[in-house]
């Protein structure tokens, strides 16, 4: 099996659960990992590790903090039974 295939399921194995996670680290792991399975193409092992390694250290700490800040924002529309008009929360 080719490297980059294994990097690819690895990415969309981690892409999945953080679907159901929902903490920003494993989808920036997985994104991490779609890179690598395209440097896999045409770079050995040990580079891929270190691409791998790169851009998952690069996404944590770069990305990761703006995505939790926007996850912890305030929810500014109501939905569900308190966009009811009539409801106590509505009024």
């Amino acid at each position: 099996m080719d490297e980059w295939i294994i990097w690819l399921i690895f990415a969309v194995v981690l892409v999945t659960a953080e679907i159901f996670t929902l903490t920003a680290a494993l989808g920036v792991l997985g994104a991490a990992a779609l890179i690598t399975a395209g440097v896999a193409a045409v770079l050995p092992l040990p580079l891929q590790l270190l691409a791998f390694t790169v851009a998952a250290t690069a996404g944590v700490v770069l990305i990761r903090p703006i995505a939790l800040r926007h996850m912890r924002q305030p929810q500014l529309e109501r939905f569900g039974v308190d966009a009811l008009v009539g409801h106590p929360a509505y009024v």
